[in-house]
C-alpha cells in the first residue's frame, strides 16, 4: 500500500478545532501518531502510515490532533462566523416581517401550503406566458425523476393551482391557500441564479355564499387581504393598473404597484386556463403573487409615520353614478377626483360598477362616494352641493362620461 502524503495547513487545523495550538504542538501531536511532517514553504506535509486508511484529508488531521489534545479541553462556543440570527438585524427584521406575513394570512382563514420548489416547463406554456419573460429564465435539473418536475419553479401558482385542483377532486367546494417561498431565475452574470422569495395567493368556490352577506373568495376580498397587509406595513402608495397576464380574466386582474415599482399582480384565473385543468365544473378562482423581496425593501426605506389631528365636526357625503365606456378604466376617475384642487375632499371610494338592464351595451355605470370635512366648521349642504357640482362637472368635462339619474 502505498504511503498517502497529505498537505495541510496548522493555522487551518486551529480554525477546525476552535483553537489556538503552537505549530510545535501540533507537530509534536502527529509524532505520537508515527505521522512524518516535512515543513514546506507557507504549509506542512503529513506523511500518513499505510495502516491509517482512514485518513485522506486535513479535516482528518485536525480530528487527530483534537482527539490527543483532549476534546474536554476544547471550549464549548460559537464559532465567531456564526451569528445568531438576533444580532444580523437585517435578516432578524426580514424573518419577522415574513412571520408576521404568515400569522396574518392564516388569521384571515388561509391554509398554508408547501410545494417542491420543481416544475413543468409545459406549465410556462399552459400559463402563456411570453418568451421574453424573466419567468422564462428557468434552470433544468440535470436528473429529474420525471418531466413535471424538471425545472427549477419561476412561479408560485402552478404549484398551487394543482393544489387546488386535486383538493376539488375530493369535494372541497371553497378552498383558500397561500404560500411564501423561494423562486429561482437564472443570472447570466453568475453561476448562481435570483433567488427571490415570493408570496403565492389563491381562493377557489363553486356556489359557495357567506353566511354573513360577504363573499370572501372574490377579486375584491382578495384585493382587500392585500391591502390590509400592505396598510399593516404603513405603505400608502399601492396602486393597481391593469394587468396584461395572459393567464388572468381581463377586466378582473391588476398589476400591483408601490412607489411606481411592481411587485406583482392580482386576478381571477381565465377560462382558458382553466380547461387545461381537471376541473369538473368551472370553478370561480382568484390568484395573486407578489415578489416579498421587493415588498420587504420597500417596507425597510419608508420614512417615519407621521401623525395629524383628525377633524370633529361631521362629514357631509355625496353620491354619484356615471355612464362610461365599457373598457373605461375606473382609477382615472378615482385619480381625477383625488387630484382635484379642494382641501375640503377626505376621501372617495367607488361603490358599485353595473352593467346590464338599463344600461347600453357598450357603457357601465360607476358610482363613486365622496366625503367632505371642514377643521373649523360644520359644512351646509349648499356649500357641499356646490364644491360637488363642480367636481362633477370637471369629470365629465374631461371623460367625455354622461350623467345617470
Amino acid at each position: 500500500i502505498p504511503e498517502r502524503k497529505i498537505p495541510f495547513s496548522t493555522e487551518k487545523i486551529c480554525r477546525f478545532i476552535g483553537i489556538k495550538l503552537k505549530d510545535e504542538d501540533i507537530l509534536k501531536i502527529l509524532e505520537l501518531l508515527e505521522i512524518e511532517v516535512e515543513n514546506q514553504e507557507g504549509f506542512y506535509i503529513a506523511k500518513v502510515p499505510s495502516h491509517r486508511q482512514d485518513m485522506a484529508i486535513q479535516e482528518d488531521i485536525a480530528e487527530e490532533v483534537a482527539r490527543i489534545y483532549g476534546y474536554d479541553k476544547v471550549p464549548a462556543e460559537i464559532p465567531q462566523s456564526f451569528k445568531p440570527v438576533s444580532e444580523n438585524k437585517e435578516l432578524s427584521k426580514k424573518r419577522k416581517f415574513l412571520n408576521q406575513l404568515r400569522d396574518y394570512m392564516i388569521a384571515l382563514g388561509y391554509s398554508e401550503a408547501v410545494n417542491m420548489s420543481f416544475m413543468s416547463p409545459e406549465d410556462l406554456n399552459l400559463f402563456e406566458i411570453p418568451e421574453n419573460d424573466v419567468r422564462r429564465k428557468y434552470i433544468s435539473l440535470m436528473n429529474p425523476l420525471r418531466q413535471e418536475e424538471s425545472i427549477m419553479r419561476t412561479m408560485i401558482m402552478p404549484g398551487l393551482l394543482r393544489n387546488i385542483e386535486k383538493n376539488s377532486s375530493r369535494g372541497i367546494e371553497a378552498l383558500k391557500l397561500f404560500e411564501i417561498g423561494r423562486v429561482f431565475i437564472k443570472n447570466n452574470n453568475s453561476v448562481l441564479p435570483e433567488e427571490p422569495v415570493h408570496l403565492g395567493i389563491i381562493s377557489k368556490k363553486e356556489d359557495f355564499k357567506s353566511p354573513f352577506g360577504e363573499d370572501l373568495y372574490d377579486f375584491y376580498a382578495l384585493k382587500g387581504v392585500i391591502n390590509g397587509f400592505i396598510r399593516h406595513l404603513k405603505i400608502q402608495t399601492v396602486e393597481y393598473k391593469r394587468s396584461p397576464e395572459p393567464f388572468l380574466h381581463i377586466g378582473q386582474s391588476a398589476d400591483i404597484y408601490i412607489d411606481s415599482e411592481k411587485i406583482g399582480y392580482i386576478g381571477v384565473v381565465s377560462p382558458k386556463l382553466l380547461t387545461a385543468f381537471d376541473f369538473k365544473t368551472k370553478p370561480y378562482i382568484c390568484m395573486a403573487e407578489i415578489d416579498l423581496d421587493r415588498l420587504f425593501n420597500l417596507y425597510i426605506s419608508i420614512k417615519l409615520t407621521y401623525y395629524k389631528p383628525f377633524s370633529t365636526y361631521p362629514p357631509v357625503k355625496r353620491d354619484t353614478a356615471l355612464l362610461v365606456s365599457e373598457d373605461y378604466e375606473i382609477k382615472k376617475i378615482l385619480d381625477l377626483i383625488k387630484s382635484y384642487n379642494n382641501e375640503l375632499i377626505e376621501d372617495v371610494y367607488i361603490f358599485d360598477v353595473y352593467k346590464g338592464s338599463g344600461i347600453p351595451k357598450d357603457k357601465k355605470s360607476i358610482a363613486f362616494r365622496v366625503t367632505y370635512r371642514a377643521f373649523e366648521k360644520t359644512l351646509t349642504s349648499e356649500e357641499v352641493d356646490s364644491i360637488h357640482s363642480k367636481l362633477v362637472e370637471q369629470i365629465i368635462s374631461e371623460t367625455g362620461a354622461e350623467l345617470r339619474f
